[in-house]
């Protein structure tokens, strides 16, 4: 059963890497479009369903209760973390070490103008240009660690919920 839970983390790992890939390689426009950037959640999240699925139904003599199907999307989605911590340290350590540079740049200008575009007063959109200060810090090996980290507690979320569709129901109870 781990042997298969590693290869599904790996392989939703190369996709969600591969969906970033695609970004980067449709240029600026699109790798910092926020809604963008945002379907990755959809994409992971039905990856780590559908494999978390494939896990339980591959072992039907296991007892698949909530914890198996939390640590088993957990650690599926742990793993593809993994993969695309690595993807981002080599695109924006090795690849494009000015992306990040970049990127924060067309973040400030993508919010000025999305302020703008509502009405927000000059001092409002200067106080919120201050928190763009450090966004570059982000994108070093450090700063993605950090991310990555944090990251894990909104996996463990995720994983919660998911849990609570996957785990196998036991027969017999009405």
């Amino acid at each position: 059963m781990w042997n298969n839970i590693i290869k599904y983390g790996l392989i939703t790992g190369v996709i969600t890497a591969g969906y970033l890939a695609l970004l980067y390689a449709g240029g600026m426009s699109i790798f910092s479009n926020w809604w963008i950037t945002l379907l990755l959640y959809p994409i992971l999240i039905f990856c780590l369903i559908f494999f978390a699925k494939k896990v339980r139904n591959e072992n039907p003599d296991v007892k698949f209760d909530y914890g198996k199907a939390f640590v088993t999307v957990f650690v599926i989605g742990a793993i593809a973390s993994v993969v695309m911590l690595i993807w981002n340290i080599i695109l924006f350590n090795a690849i494009d070490k000015e992306l990040g540079v970049k990127l924060t740049e067309q973040v400030i200008e993508q919010t000025m103008e999305m302020m703008e575009k509502f009405g927000a007063p000059a001092s409002a959109i200067e106080e919120s240009m201050k928190g763009f200060e450090n966004m570059e810090d982000q994108f070093t090996v450090s700063g993605q660690v950090k991310s990555w980290a944090t990251g894990l507690i909104v996996y463990a979320i995720i994983a919660a919920i998911c849990a609570i569709f996957i785990k196998r129901k036991e027969e017999g109870i009405v």
